[in-house]
């Protein structure tokens, strides 16, 4: 049982937190979750990061206050004592809102105007979509929900529900069967005003994308993509890093926080030895299929980074863009989502190294200076 003590401090945790500026209370989040993972992690604890690399670091960011602990992390998990890496806390807080306009994520990174923005881009087939409680189908024609329900009972097949706002790392994304006119949810039946009731409004609904059989073999109960970051420097697009993700444990979607792992890609499209999970635990082969990554190459790949240079320069209030890319049967690549806010980090520093590499002094300098 708790003593008043412990409830005490509890209390006082809650009310330092809640003083703090935005900013402070992004860093001692972020702060402590690289002390958790670095605890828990057992990589981290056969490695110790020795003075000579630690006083590199601090020379390298001259200044700069940052906490050294992503370094220990990120070599710890691959192997690469590199003072370049970027600290999670320092990128949320200060380097991406200084990169890109906060006020309009949301705006283009709504799934509903994908078709809008991009028009002529591949992407998954939309038959439904809730855009601030109103319906429209797949061509944006206003549907009444007399209609929609008709549009749903003539469908057939596996279907996704996602939400067209805030989807991040796989939230809320849920896979559906319909047949016979009726919906199924993990084989039991569920209503459209099930659905109605979960998501309430800016969602949609797209047909199942059948992915190539080259990445499906990996874990075929999920669609498994490809997380590409761009950075654009001037009036150049730069492919900063990239991971493929693949799901496991049956799951449908691939995002770490859904238990997924991801593998670093090389620039010829090449895998790397291992792939990590969110807490940068290594895993050399697929935990669910045995697969070995090191050695497998991913088809197309240099249309694929042409492919996300070009659908960023669409995107002018934005100087990083994350890009989640599948590949349809024929190995052409379908654009699943974008990311602007939030992008995530971790899973480039864990395989790639460094995410701005040979950048990193014009990031510090045009976004911390």
């Amino acid at each position: 049982m708790a003593s008043i003590f412990d409830h005490s401090k509890h209390i006082a945790n809650k009310l330092f937190l809640f003083f703090l500026s935005p900013k402070n209370r992004i860093r001692s989040a972020y702060r402590r979750k690289v002390k958790r993972i670095i605890r828990e992690n057992p990589l981290c604890l056969i490695h110790s990061i020795d003075k000579g690399y630690k006083k590199e670091i601090l020379k390298f960011w001259n200044g700069i206050k940052i906490s050294t602990e992503w370094h220990y992390l990120y070599s710890s998990v691959n192997g690469q004592k590199d003072p370049k890496y970027i600290p999670e806390d320092l990128f949320y807080h200060t380097i991406e809102p200084n990169l890109n306009c906060y006020e309009f994520s949301s705006s283009y990174s709504d799934k509903n105007a994908y078709n809008m923005i991009f028009p002529d881009v591949n992407q998954p087939l939309t038959i439904i979509k809730n855009v601030n409680g109103f319906y429209y189908d797949g061509k944006d024609e206003i549907l009444n929900l007399e209609e929609v329900q008709t549009l749903i009972s003539k469908l057939s097949g596996d279907y996704f529900i996602k939400p067209s706002l805030q989807s991040g790392g796989g939230k809320n994304v849920q896979k559906i069967t319909i047949a016979l006119g009726k919906i199924y949810q993990n084989n039991k039946p569920i209503s459209f005003a099930d659905i109605g009731s979960v998501f309430k409004k800016d969602f949609l609904i797209q047909e199942k994308l059948a992915q190539s059989k080259l990445l499906s073999q990996f874990h075929p109960d999920s669609l498994n993509t490809i997380r590409l970051s761009t950075f654009r420097k001037g009036d150049d697009f730069v492919l900063l890093s990239a991971v493929v993700r693949f799901g496991q444990g049956g799951k449908a979607v691939d995002n770490q926080k859904s238990g997924g792992v991801a593998c670093g890609i090389t620039d010829d499209g090449t895998l790397n030895k291992f792939a990590t999970d969110m807490n940068g635990n290594v895993f050399f082969e697929h935990p669910s299929t045995g697969i070995r990554f090191e050695g497998f190459k991913i088809p197309n790949y240099e249309y694929i980074k042409t492919f996300v240079k070009n659908l960023h320069a669409k995107l002018a209030y934005f100087k990083m863009v994350s890009w989640d890319i599948a590949l349809d049967p024929d190995n052409n690549p379908v654009l699943i989502e974008i990311n602007l806010k939030g992008q995530g980090i971790n899973l480039h520093q864990y395989n790639n190294g460094p995410l701005f590499g040979n950048l990193t002094n014009y990031i510090i300098k045009s976004t911390l200076i």
